[in-house]
């Protein structure tokens, strides 16, 4: 983000990287992009809050897989604030399959809200952080996410390098 993106040497740049990442003939075989809440907000939902029924408490616990894809979105979001549209997005001419992860804070309300869009979503963290490897793991098995493409903020960036 940043005014670089409104002058032509940023609009190429941002060409480039679509072609190399995404395009028809992409450098890499991932099978997703993983970014953080602001990144997500940022570029995705906008700062939209998410539509909750506070009355809802019956959601089950643990994961929820709506469907599989070729192509995901993995956003990191472990108190649950993003407002979703839809369960998938498009960037350029790319569309994935929305996932989000939540830690055990997340309310039923929240996951209630992802599963009445069809918004498959995994724990993976609680008040403490992300579990990587546990998010990595469920990735995996789950979704047979192979590779994965980390494209989020610096913040998030640096944790996984933290987390090795």
């Amino acid at each position: 983000m940043g005014k670089y993106m409104e002058i032509p040497e940023g609009e190429n740049a941002i060409r480039e990287f679509y072609e190399i990442a995404f395009g028809p003939h992409r450098h890499y075989s991932h099978q997703g992009w993983l970014s953080g809440r602001v990144t997500t907000d940022d570029n995705f939902t906008f700062y939209n809050p998410p539509a909750l029924d506070e009355l809802v408490h019956d959601v089950p616990e643990g994961d929820f897989i709506a469907r599989k894809s070729n192509m995901y979105y993995v956003s990191i979001d472990l108190s649950g604030k993003l407002g979703w549209k839809s369960h998938t997005l498009t960037y350029e001419e790319t569309t994935a399959e929305v996932i989000e992860v939540l830690g055990t804070q997340s309310s039923p309300a929240y996951r209630a809200f992802l599963r009445k869009l069809g918004i498959s979503y995994l724990i993976a963290g609680d008040e403490n952080g992300l579990n990587y490897e546990l998010l990595l793991t469920k990735l995996k098995t789950l979704f047979d996410i192979d590779m994965l493409m980390l494209g989020g903020g610096g913040v998030l960036n640096w944790s996984f390098i933290q987390a090795g």
